[in-house]
């Protein structure tokens, strides 16, 4: 599900072993393409644990790429699609929250194809890099739990991402979006109050199962109804209440758009008949 190759300036050896030995330093080569080789596939058998066959394919995979500039990036147009990580400031590839999140770009490209258009929904794509990245690492280790990047940024060389909006954000409040970054935090605050109340893997299938239904130029609150609609799904909708209420705090998602008739812990609550097309 991974081939490390080399695509991208500078051209530097792919490491091989006689044994299946693969040591390294940071100051090696082999170090960014180990470590890439091992989340990519590890993060792939946890795809395939859940049930989902996404990215079915080797990926290529340049770890020392971008001419040694601070940058990484998906490219869906190559064939096959590939993976590169630059060496600016921290390398890229030392960082497991920066090679799951450019995985999650190809993972949301292949669920849903040729939809990553428009800013809002662009973000949406950061947002779900991040939270892949954040909720893969988080469970390993304590260590700034609430931060992208962790280990790549929030140094000397970029502030990194976080997934608990410290702006306190609120998409009521939104006038536009002009960049494809600044609020991905805030679908992930609410994102990580579902994950804290029902936990890693169920919060990851409900995000995996919800971007199959993405498309071109949708809105933040599309998608938090698609995450409504995997819980659904999944439990009938058990969990309707925590989950509302996470993106119902962030102004994604508005109390006022749900009935109380026949609602209970155990029941989902019934949409307004018009809710759906006033998103």
């Amino acid at each position: 599900y991974v081939e490390i190759t080399e695509h991208s300036a500078p051209a530097l050896p792919i490491v091989t072993a006689a044994t299946p030995d693969f040591s390294f330093s940071r100051s090696d080569d082999g170090f960014e393409q180990a470590n890439a080789y091992y989340h990519i596939m590890n993060f792939q058998a946890y795809l395939q644990q859940m049930g989902y066959t996404l990215v079915d394919f080797a990926i290529h995979v340049d770890a020392q790429g971008f001419g040694g500039s601070d940058n990484s990036a998906y490219t869906g147009g190559a064939v096959p699609p590939r993976l590169t990580f630059g060496e600016g400031g921290v390398d890229d590839a030392e960082d497991a929250d920066v090679i799951v999140h450019e995985y999650g770009h190809a993972i949301s490209d292949d669920a849903s194809p040729s939809t990553n258009t428009g800013l809002e929904r662009r973000t949406l794509d950061e947002a779900f890099g991040d939270y892949l990245a954040v909720s893969y690492t988080r469970e390993q280790y304590n260590f700034g739990s609430n931060l992208v990047f962790n280990w790549d940024g929030h140094n000397s060389f970029w502030p990194g991402r976080t997934v608990d909006n410290p702006s306190n954000f609120n998409y009521k409040s939104i006038s536009g979006f002009n960049e494809i970054y600044r609020y991905a935090t805030l679908w992930n605050a609410a994102m990580f109050d579902i994950w804290d109340q029902l936990g890693k893997t169920y919060t990851d299938s409900l995000q995996l199962e919800a971007v199959y239904g993405y498309f071109q130029n949708m809105s933040f609150s599309q998608a938090a109804l698609l995450v409504i609609q995997a819980d659904t799904t999944f439990s009938g909708g058990a969990n309707g209440q925590i989950i509302w209420k996470a993106f119902d705090d962030r102004g994604i998602l508005d109390w006022s758009a749900i009935t109380e008739e026949n609602s209970s812990f155990s029941k989902p609550y019934i949409l307004n008949a018009n809710v759906l097309q006033n998103l």
